[in-house]
């Protein structure tokens, strides 16, 4: 038993340290993709379902890119 919980104890450790360490793209790279969320919100009777695409270059900033429910587009520099 107490092998099973020393086992459990450094696996616990071990996703901490993952988990926390910074993550950082190479200059000049940049990350792309597509989102979907779904959020529930105080006074809606169904969650508020949104989709959209986003860029991240370290370089120039993030662009957050909303196209349903409706279309909004969020542009941060540094």
């Amino acid at each position: 038993m107490m092998k099973w919980i020393m086992i459990f104890l450094a696996a616990l450790m071990w996703s901490q340290a993952v988990m926390a360490a910074p993550q950082t793209l190479p200059t000049g790279a940049k990350l792309q993709g597509h989102f979907i969320e779904d959020r529930i919100m105080p006074g809606f009777t169904t969650p508020l379902h949104s989709e959209g695409e986003f860029i991240i270059a370290p370089a120039h900033g993030v662009i957050w890119r909303t196209t349903k429910p409706f279309a909004t587009t969020m542009i941060i520099t540094p």
